[in-house]
């Protein structure tokens, strides 16, 4: 009898155990941005900080310029300048600054968000079109920033041989301990497909 309801108890205390199933691979896989625009930009500093895509209505590239336009237009006040970035033919404005401050025409794209691979892009020295006045940027320092991104791959391997702008400006910061903004270098790096 005492061999029975041993038995028991142990059967009885073994049936509560659950085994733990597996996760479907499917629910451990990481959402990735999914890619739906023809134009991309990216700030960079010493790191990738900001991303946009851009679904743009045509974009004719050659293969000798990106066809970027800088206009400026005097503020209200007389004081800062509205300077736009603009792709031509359409004349859509990618994004503006005012007084220092940075405003994009299209939504953040969670950096985290992009994927990344093992494999970077390395496109010829001469794909990189440097956009303004500073011909000593360390154009392979930024694109190592991005270059890893399966949607710059995605971006590449659709038109290889378009440019890759390269533009510097000084855009305003900001430091929440002192509550004060102070002039900053940022890297702005453009591609197409």
């Amino acid at each position: 009898m005492k061999y029975l309801l041993f038995v028991g108890l142990i059967g009885f205390s073994l049936s509560g155990c659950k085994k733990e199933k597996p996760i479907p691979l499917a629910e451990t896989k990481m959402n990735y941005y999914e890619s739906d625009g023809n134009f991309m930009i990216f700030v960079v500093d010493d790191s990738l900080e900001l991303a946009y895509e851009y679904n743009l209505q045509t974009i004719q590239l050659s293969n000798d310029l990106l066809p970027l336009i800088y206009e400026s237009v005097l503020g209200p006040n007389g004081m800062y300048n509205y300077n736009y970035w603009k792709l031509q033919p359409n004349n859509d404005t990618l994004f503006w600054t005012y007084g220092g401050n940075l405003t994009f025409l299209e939504e953040l794209i969670d950096i985290n968000d992009l994927e990344t691979s093992n494999l970077p892009s390395i496109p010829e020295s001469n794909q990189f079109q440097i956009i303004g006045g500073n011909p000593n940027i360390n154009i392979l320092g930024l694109w190592d920033k991005v270059s890893s991104l399966e949607i710059v791959k995605e971006y590449r391997n659709s038109s290889p041989n378009s440019k890759i702008g390269i533009l510097s400006q000084v855009v305003l910061g900001y430091d929440d301990a002192t509550s004060l903004s102070f002039p900053v270098m940022k890297h702005f790096i453009f591609i197409s497909k």
